[in-house]
């Protein structure tokens, strides 16, 4: 059994026109049930910072910038879902109690044909009982699962594939596209 998100009143029929593709109505189904129910959702616009273009977290009640470690500038999943400001997706904030942990695999998909890196193919191979899905570029995946509470996490990237992965357990907000990976 699948733990998704229950379809919301209306969707099957006429999806909200405030959607403007933060997450496609077919998509909302396949976000892990567990997630849907946490507080902790924010949206999110790209933003260029540096000469590189970046994701922000955007409080869902106002459209400022969100801060990963003030919940009062998170709110429910319905709350991004529908946010009317300007965003580009919503997302999910790692929250200071660490009970969730986030996973972002980064260039392990070929953009062109959606096909695995041979890196990429090792890490998915190791966890595929975990709910993955497609980052916002489309070469990458996300993946969530719950934390064990001596754990710690930081960023590391494998020298020998160049692939970036991103391991945060606390203050940090992870993108959620809905777009599942179910497999190789």
């Amino acid at each position: 059994m699948s733990l998704v998100c229950p379809p919301l009143p209306g969707m099957a029929v006429s999806p909200p026109v405030i959607l403007r593709g933060l997450i496609p109505p077919e998509n909302v189904q396949n976000i892990p049930l567990e997630l849907c129910q946490r507080n902790q959702w924010v949206c999110w616009r790209y933003q260029q910072r540096n000469g590189r273009q970046t994701k922000i977290p955007v409080n869902p009640h106002n459209g400022q910038p969100a801060d990963v470690t003030h919940p009062s500038t998170w709110g429910s999943f319905d709350q991004a879902l529908y946010f009317k400001g300007k965003a580009d997706g919503i997302g999910i904030v790692l929250a200071d109690d660490g009970s969730l942990i986030g996973v972002d695999v980064d260039h392990c998909i070929d953009k062109l044909t959606g096909d695995f890196t041979e890196a990429g193919r090792k890490v998915f191979a190791a966890l595929r009982r975990t709910y993955f899905e497609i980052s916002p570029s489309g070469t990458g995946l996300k993946y969530f699962f719950r934390r064990d509470p001596q754990s710690n996490f930081s960023i590391t990237r494998n020298k020998h594939t160049g692939m970036k992965t991103e391991v945060y357990d606390r203050n940090r907000f992870f993108t959620v596209t809905g777009i599942p990976f179910c497999g190789i």
